[in-house]
């Protein structure tokens, strides 16, 4: 994932939230060139949530820090909480030091 890029997850029919289901979903970080970020010690977190439920029980966990691959993670129970349509959102951060964070654009899910 670049900086950049504005996302929606659950808008086609490939990829759908059903309300009251867990998401799991691969994240790529990488750089403006298209190249893997190394995730080797950096802190990953979702921010700016709305609902703040999706940022207090869900994660975002390095799975391959050389290949810049995390692995996003919300439980069935804020889902279910959740409205159908395009209403929840938030941002993931990467913070790989006091001087070098980098934040994502809004992240949309659509629930069905």
């Amino acid at each position: 994932m670049a900086a950049g890029d504005f996302i929606v997850i659950g808008a086609t029919s490939a990829d759908t939230i059903t309300k009251g289901s867990t998401l799991v979903r691969s994240v790529e970080w990488e750089d403006e060139n298209g190249d893997p970020l190394d995730l080797s010690g950096v802190d990953l977190s979702i921010i700016e949530a709305s609902p703040q439920a999706i940022a207090t029980n869900g994660t975002i966990t390095v799975t391959d820090s050389l290949a810049g691959t995390s692995e996003l993670y919300i439980p069935a129970e804020v889902t279910a909480a959740l409205a159908v349509g395009r209403f929840a959102s938030f941002r993931l951060k990467a913070r790989f030091s006091s001087a070098s964070i980098l934040v994502s654009q809004v992240i949309t899910l659509e629930i069905t």
